[in-house]
């Protein structure tokens, strides 16, 4: 097989120029690709490149996982490298020359690389396997331990690769030898140079152990520890209970025995330097990959365009409750309702969430799950549909007396430490980091496993904050170092940056909203140390000595156990880590905050591709201030004065479409929503003088027909749906009704869910149905005999005319290609997302918007057994914000000029 050298290689240079266009460092993409030995032409490299920047990711929190400064320095670059090509896979993959990058697996052995050069490139084709229980990377720490020592290993694997093949470019430096250039101009048929050993058995091997099979021996792997002391495990695994009666390996031992030599002579590089000896088999074994027989491990197929699948997520109730974090449930939704030619780009093109817009065929449940879980999973359901009920205090929370106990205890724990007149330095030191770490969460909201990950960053004062980073950081001003901390860490401390969420979407924005999303979202957002705990962390850090950019450097069992020890003192005992992490999101809430606003606060990663996450963005501004009142509050609680002032709140609602924001990628921008009502106004009010007939009247009354629809679309949040009857208002009301009424809206239902919900008509949108009704009678009485006239009662609430001018239903693309022709190519449902954050800017709270937009998850149904929701609030809050809403748009009723001048008078 012919390679070509990576400097001609069109791949290369294509992603090369790409990274380089969007703002990166080409040598610091140019060095990855050397030290993982990518392939020339990049197949499948998004993949590898998504599960590379996972594992560097982890390695960031891993202690000598690299021996060089040098290669620690480019691991945040490589990291943002690899989620970028990844997230932006579809749009590189259209320059022909990266037409390989994303190519994906056409059936179960179908691994990518098989036959294209797997023995040369043993490492990015073990690297593209993920273990058959995580697909996706990192895998939660709920996964099967098998997936969680598969990860290990490949992390292990590619650390130890990449250190090899530099170290082995730095011991040959002095002769002339340059690994990146060496690398570029390569392209003999073999794997060179090897470092540690050659990767085509030790890369098969990995790739064989992704599989259910091998998963009992894959949990006797090591766990997670230093690069030498796993390496040294490795080189020490006993073959013995692998071998058949004639004393040889079987083919389990074969592949431990692949990886026993690996890190053995990586064990050996660590110790003593030794890095490019070849590892001496027989000639008919060397490069050999397993004969002709394909070996590709465990291949995860790409989702089947229109079928979805959503993990059932832990509710964020009380820990008292039976144990919901391990009852594993996926819900399975299958795009039936949608015209065969959109696909799952058209699906999110439309800005539309698979749970909130498709109907859920099935579940799928772990089979271990079923039996004893049943009864579990009636009891939960109950305790969830009466969270719906107010109490004196949340049960799930710390009362204030509890924070006051628990803030005092953890200052006492700090400050011992940091006085450094303990007696036991080493207890003073963990029992100091296991109170920052409740503090941070008391602060920041977020979970045990989230905050131990922390990171901190050294910036100018005046550099812009734009970090693009998955991790909680502590951003602190550059002065005179940490060293000098204890002198003035409130100088230092900047605050805490929060990386923002967001759902996970499968396709790139389209051109066209993108070019409308200005300025572009945020990647986060600055929170101020309100509580003063970036002070004790400055303090902190300033006494240690760190290598890495981690805060506290500790494994997760010992942040655990520092953290458990404190939470058991007296006075404490009914305290758990997730119930002080909720403090803050359940003030939030209190606050008004919706489930969204919460989320992005605090950082919930695995809300991101709930439904309302598809429909919202906020300003970052907003949030902060949000962030601040609350911090305000639990300050008083506490008992300690704030380190920042109280945010004002504006006196009139911050509306407008400037300013940073995070959230959903897309939302209509106000002033692209007027600009469409004022053209279709001014169409609709066309000269009297203009004649209307044959194509001019099919215009005029798609004009008119679409105006209206917005008209009940952002009155009541209807979605637009392929359906005769599914957004019908005006069967609720008289043929004559020019008054508000109020109507069941049931435009998602069937017979396993409901989003059913209250729709209010009021005199604005009742008038302009009614002048509709006039309006379509008028047309047909115009184009008879050409039309039967009993078509349009088939088709109510609304009727357009196709190109031969026969009558036909209201639908999702004859909308959205009558938006395009106006100028404003927007999603049919874009509606819904401008609603939510529209209220939402004028302070509509969350529960309302949801109960008028029917978005609610178990126990938040307005109509639930328990539900305190009064209908009487909702309105008194939802109508004035609708109607400064339709005020801004210039949304009115308007009669049409086909009717007599006398009716459009009257």
């Amino acid at each position: 097989m012919k390679f070509s050298a990576p400097v001609q290689a069109p791949a290369h240079q294509s992603l090369i120029a790409a990274c380089t266009d969007a703002g990166f460092d080409p040598m610091a993409l140019r060095r990855l690709l050397w030290l993982i030995n990518a392939h020339p032409d990049l197949v499948a490299h998004a993949q590898v490149f998504e599960h590379v920047g996972a594992l560097l990711a982890s390695a960031q929190s891993m202690p000598g996982i690299f021996r060089e400064q040098a290669l620690l320095d480019e691991l945040p670059q490589w990291i943002e490298l690899c989620r970028w090509i990844s997230e932006r896979r579809s749009a590189l993959s259209q320059a022909p020359a990266l037409a390989l990058l994303d190519r994906k697996p056409q059936h179960e052995h179908d691994h990518p690389l098989l036959r294209h050069g797997v023995s040369r490139h043993g490492l990015v084709a073990a690297l593209w396997n993920c273990h058959h229980a995580a697909l996706d990377y990192p895998p939660d720490e709920r996964r099967p331990i098998a997936a969680l020592r598969y990860f290990q290993l490949q992390l292990q694997t590619l650390a130890s690769y990449m250190q090899a093949r530099f170290t082995y470019d730095q011991t040959r430096a002095g002769t002339g030898y340059a690994g990146l250039e060496h690398f570029e101009h390569y392209d003999g048929p073999r794997e060179w140079p090897i470092a540690p050993s050659p990767t085509s058995d030790v890369g098969l091997a990995i790739r064989e152990l992704s599989l259910a099979e091998h998963d009992q021996v894959v949990s006797l792997l090591p766990e997670a520890q230093t690069a030498q002391d796993y390496a040294k495990a490795m080189a020490d695994i006993d073959l013995s209970a692998w071998e058949g009666a004639d004393g040889k390996p079987d083919r389990i031992g074969r592949y431990l025995g692949s990886l026993k030599r690996y890190f053995a002579r990586y064990a050996n590089l660590l110790t003593q330097g030794v890095v490019f000896r070849l590892y001496r088999r027989a000639r008919s074994e060397r490069y050999n990959t397993g004969g002709r027989q394909r070996r590709p491990g465990y291949v995860n197929l790409p989702d089947v365009a229109g079928v979805f699948m959503q993990h059932q997520q832990a509710p964020d109730f009380d820990e008292d409750l039976d144990d919901f974090a391990h009852f594993e449930a996926t819900t399975v939704f299958i795009d039936i309702g949608l015209e065969e030619d959109e696909e799952t780009s058209a699906l999110e093109a439309a800005g539309l969430s698979p749970a909130e817009s498709l109907e859920p065929t099935f579940q799928l449940y772990a089979s271990q799950e079923i039996g004893t879980k049943l009864a579990e999973l009636r009891r939960q359901q109950l305790a969830i549909e009466t969270q719906a009920q107010p109490l004196p205090f949340f049960y799930a929370t710390p009362t204030p007396v509890e924070l006051r106990t628990l803030h005092r205890l953890l200052l006492r724990r700090v400050e011992r430490h940091l006085a450094g007149n303990a007696k036991n330095r080493a207890q003073a030191r963990l029992e100091c980091i296991g109170a920052l770490i409740l503090l941070t969460m008391l602060a920041l909201g977020q979970p045990l496993r989230r905050v131990r990950e922390l990171r901190f960053e050294v910036m100018e004062p005046s550099e812009q904050l734009s970090l693009r980073t998955e991790h909680t950081t502590l951003i602190l001003n550059a002065g005179a170092g940490l060293g000098a901390a204890l002198g003035a860490p409130a100088v230092l401390t900047r605050g805490f940056w929060i990386p923002a969420i967001g759902p996970s979407y499968k396709t790139d924005l389209p051109e066209a909203l993108s070019k409308m999303q200005e300025p572009p979202l945020a990647p986060g957002l600055l929170l101020p140390d309100c509580l003063g705990i970036g002070v004790l962390l400055t303090r902190f850090l300033g006494s240690e000595h760190r290598t890495n950019k981690r805060v506290f450097g500790i494994e997760p069992s010992t942040a655990k156990q520092a953290v458990m020890q404190l939470l058991s003192a007296p006075g404490l005992e009914r305290l758990t880590p997730m119930r002080v992490s909720r403090t803050l999101p359940t003030l939030l809430r209190n606050l008004g905050a919706d489930a969204p606003a919460t989320w992005l606060l605090c950082a919930e990663t695995d809300r991101g591709d709930e439904p309302r996450m598809f429909y919202t963005q906020y300003r970052v501004d907003t949030l902060i201030r949000l962030h601040g009142r609350a911090s305000h509050r639990l300050a008083r609680q506490l008992g300690i004065t704030p380190a920042t002032a109280l945010p004002r709140v504006p006196a009139e609602a911050i509306t407008s479409d400037q300013g940073m924001r995070v959230g959903a990628r897309f939302v209509a921008p106000l002033g692209v929503v007027h600009d469409l009502l004022r053209t279709l106004s001014a169409e609709i009010r066309t000269s009297r003088r203009t004649p209307l007939f044959g194509a001019l009247l099919v215009a005029y009354h798609a004009s008119y027909t679409l105006y209206t629809w917005l008209y009940a679309a952002l009155s009541t949040s209807m979605r637009a749906l392929t359906s005769p009857r599914a957004n019908t208002l005006f069967l609720a009301g008289k043929d004559d009704a020019v008054h508000a009424f109020d109507a069941a809206l049931s435009d998602k239902d069937d017979e396993r869910s409901s989003r059913a919900r209250l729709a209010i008509v009021d005199a604005s949108l009742c008038l302009q149905l009614q002048n509709y009704r006039d309006h379509v009678d008028n047309l047909l009485q115009r184009l008879q005999p050409q039309i039967d006239r009993k078509q349009a009662a088939d088709w109510q609430p609304f009727v357009v005319l196709d190109e031969r001018r026969r009558l036909a239903p209201l639908t999702p693309t004859w909308v959205a290609g009558q938006l395009a022709a106006r100028g404003a190519p927007l999603p049919a449902n874009f509606h819904r997302a401008f609603l939510r954050t529209q209220l939402l800017a004028r302070g509509v709270t969350g529960e309302v918007i949801d109960a008028f937009l029917g978005h609610f998850n178990e126990g938040e149904s307005p109509f639930g057994r328990f539900s305190s929701f009064d209908y009487g609030l909702h309105r008194a809050q939802l109508i004035p914000a609708l109607q400064s809403l339709h005020e801004t748009l210039e949304l009115v009723p308007i009669k049409s000029r086909l009717l007599h001048h006398l009716d459009r008078r009257g």
